[in-house]
């Protein structure tokens, strides 16, 4: 299961890449807004699928 905790999440006040689950990442950026992002490598090339803002899209859906 994930790394990140909502708890967590609803600490991080850092901009970054915070791994959650093999290729699923929250990105929090300067100004204050979070995301979810898969970040699948398909062909040998890395892409960035955004699932939606957080809280929006929360950590209780990645098992779905």
């Amino acid at each position: 299961m994930g790394k990140l905790t909502a708890a967590h999440v609803r600490a991080i006040s850092e901009p970054g890449w915070y791994s959650d689950w093999e290729t699923l990442y929250l990105a929090a950026v300067p100004e204050g807004s979070k995301s979810l992002v898969k970040r699948p490598t398909v062909n040998g090339v890395r892409r960035d699928l955004g699932l939606g803002g957080y809280p929006l899209f929360s950590l209780a859906r990645r098992a779905a």
